[in-house]
């Protein structure tokens, strides 16, 4: 069995705020994503469940970053009060 597209709705908000206000008005409605390989195998077989996703992956804050050079203090500790919003919501 294949997965149906029409079936799911998949959302990228450019900002936490964005993806904390919508999980906070619907919080059963939308599952958080940080990737794609899982979501993809599942839906190919049939058997993704979550009907409506929510990815992370243009919150940069949270993804690990591909930059040869180290990130700045500032910018780590942003990037860790940003996954420790988004592990808050469970």
């Amino acid at each position: 069995m294949r997965g149906n597209p029409d079936a799911h709705e998949l959302i990228a908000p450019g900002n936490l705020d964005s993806v904390l206000e919508l999980l906070a008005k619907e919080p059963s409605e939308w599952t958080p994503i940080a990737g794609g390989t899982e979501i993809m195998v599942a839906h190919a077989a049939g058997r993704l469940g979550a009907k409506k996703l929510v990815s992370l992956w243009a919150l940069t804050n949270c993804v690990s970053s591909r930059r040869k050079r180290p990130a700045s203090r500032l910018a780590r500790a942003r990037r860790l009060e940003t996954c420790e919003r988004i592990r808050e919501l469970g």
